[in-house]
């Protein structure tokens, strides 16, 4: 009866523990670790570890979600950098442990229980939102200087103290255009109006565009917006989308200097020297790469020593080249069927995390999203909501048809 009871109130706790986590996965790195570790706690209360043992063998997407942390932890045999592979693989235990722990509860997240969750995530990217207006305003109001021009302009802007997100200006973006992208969606808020809805997500995308200066995730919202929205056939769709990307590119002067200065020239043409380092490192080691901790390492082989890059020891800043460099071939095989099973379940039951795997996908082009805290929590934790509310839906489909 005692372990029955446990289990109840571990149960109750969970969507209190997961909208927490969903407020603090923008502010404070510190209440994110400790929840991830309150939510495991609550998932060890939950107990019948025989029956959460055959949820995790049933579902395709959980068994390849931990093959692909079992190889970081295979890439750390042969890596030369101990050191730096422990930690790759310490700082990517959530990327198995949210999505096993969220999606494997005895009984997974209702709709309103997943709407409540969301609806924290939209608030706290609201907040988070103004936090950075008002230090935006006073910073420009501190120099003396037009706020849209030192916004827009900035060389050196940098995102307020947020602790893991201080200078990591495409990951809060990233976020916010998810926020963006739930805001579209009757059920997952509790924002009824539409014209509410339209004003938040019109806010957060002047966010985005005018504060964070995240390029990569300005073109994802446009992108996926128009698959989205638009009712045409998807060739259609795919040139409607180019055409919005170059518009907002030449509308303005100063997006036309950053375009050219931080995405075509990225200091000296840094980012395509980049990306084809990578290439030619992958060529030497292309089926199980370099190991966990050995991606700077050969990154720094191949680059001119007078670069931009190996001067700062940039990563490959490209998501998929990172996998290949570290885990090789295998390894981004099994990311891609990590990614597959995403797009297909949510296909299946649960729209709006199709446009998640597709935001992750498309903002992958440019960072290394699973090479920080931030990247990691916010993919592990939404794959599991996902992969927990789809659940619920197949349970609920299987009901009503017997």
């Amino acid at each position: 009866m005692k372990l029955l009871n446990l289990r109840t109130k571990a149960r109750l706790v969970l969507p209190y523990a997961c909208g927490a986590f969903a407020f603090f996965i923008f502010l404070i790195p510190t209440f994110s670790n400790i929840l991830l570790a309150v939510l495991v706690m609550l998932w060890l209360l939950d107990s019948d570890f025989r029956q959460k043992a055959s949820l995790i063998a049933s579902q395709k997407i959980l068994i390849a979600f931990s093959a692909f942390f079992i190889l970081y932890l295979i890439g750390s045999t042969y890596t030369d950098d101990l050191e730096d592979a422990k930690g790759a693989v310490i700082m990517r235990l959530p990327l198995v442990l949210l999505p096993i722990v969220i999606g494997t509860f005895i009984s997974p997240l209702t709709k309103p229980e997943l709407r409540a969750i969301l609806t924290t995530y939209i608030a706290s990217a609201i907040i988070c939102s103004l936090f950075l207006v008002y230090i935006s305003i006073y910073q420009a109001q501190a120099t003396d200087t037009d706020f849209f021009r030192y916004v827009l302009t900035a060389p050196d802007y940098e995102i307020v103290d947020l602790s893991r997100l201080k200078n990591h200006r495409p990951y809060l973006g990233l976020f916010v255009a998810f926020a963006i992208f739930l805001l579209t969606f009757e059920d997952t808020t509790y924002f009824k109006k539409s014209t509410t809805r339209l004003l938040i997500a019109l806010f957060l995308l002047l966010s985005l565009f005018f504060l964070f200066k995240a390029k990569m995730s300005v073109v994802s919202v446009i992108i996926l917006m128009v698959l989205r929205f638009y009712p045409k056939p998807i060739y259609a769709k795919a040139i409607t989308s180019i055409l919005l990307v170059i518009v907002a590119v030449i509308l303005h002067d100063p997006i036309i200097d950053f375009v050219y200065n931080k995405i075509i020239l990225s200091d000296g043409g840094s980012r395509f020297r980049n990306w084809a380092t990578s290439i030619d490192a992958i060529k030497n080691s292309p089926i199980v790469g370099y190991g966990s901790g050995d991606e700077l390492v050969a990154l720094q082989m191949f680059r001119d020593p007078e670069a931009w890059e190996y001067i700062h020891t940039y990563n490959s800043h490209n998501q998929y080249l990172s996998i290949l460099l570290q885990l090789g071939i295998i390894g981004m095989s099994v990311f891609a069927v990590v990614l597959f099973f995403l797009l297909y379940q949510s296909r299946k039951y649960y729209r709006p995390g199709i446009y998640f795997v597709l935001l992750f996908i498309l903002a992958g082009f440019s960072e290394v999203l699973l090479s920080r805290n931030a990247g990691v929590l916010f993919f592990g934790f939404f794959s599991g909501l996902i992969i927990s509310h789809i659940r619920y839906l197949s349970l609920s489909h299987t009901i009503k048809d017997t």
